[in-house]
């Protein structure tokens, strides 16, 4: 099975892209695809990621997660959309750093999911108008917390190119879609 996650970014498309897979459910079922509803499955995403931080999944981690958020029948491909899968946005740059779990988390739903093909997809947006809406929102307003021990004056500003580097090498995949199969 294929596992498409839509992570974001945060204020990218107000769940524009979820509003119309979710719209076309009935023709791209007939194609083996499913979109379900965001509230089966965000929290239970997040929560079961979290409890990784504890402990590892249980051999029917990956089964007790499907039948929440499918029907009866099967799927060739699932497609799944949450900005905040990643981060929300008060933690979404900490130190200078653009999506600092990003890495840990597409670890963890490799563990989940280790016969399956998971793809990210990630929309982007100009740093010079997401990064004001992030510091608005941020949990930590201080200089060392936003930017990193050097402050906004030594940091050139977070850098996708590092944030991509850290989640390849978590989750290593060819250019384009990160995806895993074991």
């Amino acid at each position: 099975m294929q596992l498409v996650l839509h992570t974001g970014v945060h204020f990218t498309e107000d769940e524009r892209l979820l509003k119309c897979l979710l719209r076309n459910q009935d023709d791209l079922a007939k194609t083996g695809v499913k979109v379900p509803g965001p509230s089966t499955y965000r929290n239970l995403f997040r929560d079961t990621l979290n409890a990784m931080h504890k402990a590892e999944p249980s051999e029917v981690a990956r089964d007790v997660l499907l039948d929440a958020i499918l029907d009866d029948g099967t799927v060739s491909r699932v497609i799944l959309s949450d900005a905040n899968f990643f981060r929300s946005p008060a933690t979404a740059l900490q130190e200078g750093v653009l999506y600092p779990a990003a890495a840990v988390r597409m670890l963890r739903m490799a563990q989940l999911f280790p016969e399956d093909e998971i793809r990210i997809f990630m929309a982007i947006r100009n740093p010079a108008s997401l990064v004001p809406v992030l510091y608005e929102k941020a949990a930590d307003k201080t200089s060392a917390a936003f930017w990193g021990s050097g402050g906004r004056r030594t940091c050139a500003g977070p850098r996708r190119s590092a944030s991509c580097a850290r989640r390849r090498r978590g989750f290593p995949s060819p250019c384009g879609a990160m995806k895993t199969r074991r």
